[in-house]
């Protein structure tokens, strides 16, 4: 019974969210000329301010730390 409520709980949240985000128009998906763009104006604004920018990609021990912790 408990499982059934949770799962009836989560199924309505899902859509809740899923309408909300619609509602918003929220997209996730990014074309690649978009993303190269920010890519590319990012590492021009860290030469410009001096600032490191890793040439490497995130491994998944870095983006561990990354993570917020609650």
């Amino acid at each position: 019974m408990f499982y059934s409520v949770v799962l009836y709980v989560c199924v309505c949240s899902n859509e809740l969210e899923r309408y909300f985000l619609e509602t918003l128009q929220f997209n996730i998906n990014v074309p690649s000329s978009v993303y190269a763009k920010y890519y590319f104006d990012l590492r021009a604004l860290a030469e410009t301010h001096d600032l490191s920018f890793p040439s490497e990609p995130l491994s998944k021990d870095r983006a561990a730390k990354l993570e917020v912790q609650y």
